[in-house]
């Protein structure tokens, strides 16, 4: 895949989660649930829309970003908005989270992809899952409980990009005998 593809389809899933404008508005997006992850968005869409990106500064940046997001989503539950701050908050880091995996993957480094792979999974399940606790109130699923299912749907994609190991023979794992010539 070229860089410039895989530019718009990180971007296309940053802002599909967050119903922002993209990246023609990039100076006028402004996360209003969690406005300290504004400047690195911002940062974000602007880095990824210049014609030669250094990928290790981009991750390092996609990072940063999380960062702001899990920032937000521990704000958001010690002031008891779960449902639906810190599950937006969870949902933005988990969507980033993505993007990383992808760009880790295609500068090969495989344990920090398969490291935010696992985080992610684990994010968007939590907010894919979520139920109130007091179902007397109501009993729906989270406000991002679809984006979430998105995620976690778009993972197997990103675990694709990532070499499997290869299985050494052993005496208890012999390699494979070619086939006997009649």
């Amino acid at each position: 895949m070229n860089f410039s593809r895989f530019a718009i389809t990180t971007g296309v899933l940053a802002y599909a989660l967050a119903g922002a404008v993209p990246a023609q508005a990039a100076d006028r997006f402004s996360d209003v649930i969690c406005p300290q992850a504004t400047p690195k968005v911002v940062e974000f869409t602007e880095m990824g829309a210049q014609p030669k990106i250094n990928l290790v500064d981009l991750r390092n940046l996609t990072h940063a970003v999380v960062d702001r997001y899990d920032d937000c989503a521990k704000q958001k539950l010690s002031d008891g908005y779960i449902e639906p701050k810190m599950h937006y908050a969870q949902t933005r880091a988990a969507s980033f989270l993505v993007i990383a995996a992808r760009i880790e993957a295609k500068i090969q480094d495989y344990d920090g992809a398969q490291a935010d792979i696992s985080r992610a999974r684990d994010l968007a399940s939590e907010v894919s899952e979520w139920r109130p606790v007091d179902l007397r109130s109501y009993s729906r699923p989270s406000y991002y409980q679809d984006s979430a299912k998105e995620i976690l749907a778009s993972l197997p994609d990103v675990m694709a990009m990532i070499p499997k190991l290869q299985v050494q023979p052993t005496t208890e794992n012999p390699a494979p005998r070619p086939p006997a010539k009649p």
